[in-house]
């Protein structure tokens, strides 16, 4: 049975007092004595802290929205035939060690591209490169989804046509999405389970859980970030300097946000639903 997340709503007494709680914490800080530098990151966080309330509220818009079924505005509306149909999907990023995954509800009706969208916020990854789907991959019945191109190698059929319960309409099955054919991100996903939505429940793309974080763009695929990741740890090596400039003061490898990956759907749910 898969878990639905908890209905909040624009009158929820956490999505006030939780911020209130941290504001209130930055103001009794700033009344300290404090030197330069700490003043500039009190003010660095009460920054972040009012973006956080503008995502908060329009998530919880959002949420509101969805409750009224405007969320099939958004999404492509599902065949007859697939009915209403919410996926359970485990995501997990091929031949990395320890594993980075996530768990994910999604509706059945979705299209691969739209899933393609939805990967990409879910991961962490940025719309950079391209992408491609293979069922089957390793046999000769291969079939290869993306964005199809005079230039296409592997002739690719349109990941626009297919929907999501089509390639995989059962329980245990399994298929890939790799993402940035230079570094190769292959994604093992398969299909943990599949419940009818209930009908006052409109479907929508939901993260459950998952671990780690994802790996910087374009840091050379699995090797790559195995190398990245020994230089940006150890003082000692002589990249660390250059490693942790490149890729920012805020990464952090064993940091996975669930609120935040969801914060970042409805923030794309909603942003394709106004283009």
């Amino acid at each position: 049975m898969i878990t639905r997340a908890p209905v909040l709503s624009a009158h929820s007494p956490r999505s006030r007092e939780d911020f209130w709680v941290f504001e209130e914490q930055l103001r009794r800080w700033l009344a300290l004595k404090l030197t330069t530098e700490q003043r500039a990151e009190v003010a660095r966080l009460q920054s972040q802290m009012t973006r956080l309330r503008q995502i908060n509220s329009d998530v919880l818009v959002l949420v509101e929205e969805l409750s009224k079924g405007t969320i099939e505005k958004q999404l492509a509306k599902s065949d007859v035939e697939l009915g209403l149909e919410a996926l359970l999907r485990i995501i997990r990023l091929a031949e990395i060690e320890p594993a980075i995954w996530r768990r994910i509800v999604v509706p059945g009706q979705l299209t691969l591209h739209q899933l393609h969208h939805i990967l990409q916020v879910t991961m962490g990854w940025t719309h950079s490169h391209l992408h491609q789907f293979i069922i089957a991959p390793g046999t000769n019945q291969s079939t290869y989804y993306g964005e199809p191109s005079p230039e296409d190698e592997y002739f690719h059929k349109d990941d626009r046509l297919v929907r999501l319960a089509h390639i995989a309409p059962k329980k245990g099955a399994t298929f890939l999405y790799e993402y940035d054919f230079g570094d190769s991100w292959k994604h093992e996903i398969t299909v943990e389970d599949i419940s009818p939505t209930p009908k006052d429940e409109p479907p929508y793309p939901w993260c459950l859980d998952g671990q780690r974080a994802c790996p910087p763009e374009d840091v050379g695929g699995v090797s790559g970030y195995v190398n990245f990741l020994d230089a940006w740890r150890k003082r000692s090596h002589p990249e660390h300097q250059q490693m942790r400039q490149w890729v920012g003061k805020h990464f952090q490898p064993e940091l996975f946000s669930v609120p935040q990956v969801n914060a970042g759907l409805a923030l794309f749910i909603s942003l394709s639903s106004k283009s």
